[in-house]
């Protein structure tokens, strides 16, 4: 066997490990799944943040106008 060809068999065998293989640490899915999983987590959280920091925006402004809500 050639270098060229271990680093060809070495390469297939890692996309399948790390696609199709279930593992333990991840909850038994794949990596492509616990990565899928993550990044919607990450936008979900990300969107959130954003509609935080628009609230925020939008109370500075009308405070900055004095049409700020009266606390009772």
């Amino acid at each position: 066997m050639t270098l060229h060809e271990a680093r060809v068999l070495i390469d297939a065998w890692r996309k399948n490990y790390n696609s199709t293989w279930l593992h333990s640490f991840l909850g038994n899915i794949t990596p492509a799944e616990f990565a899928a999983k993550h990044q919607f987590a990450t936008q979900d959280s990300t969107a959130a943040r954003v509609a935080d920091y628009g609230e925020q925006v939008r109370a500075n402004s009308l405070n900055n106008r004095g049409l700020h809500r009266r606390q009772h």
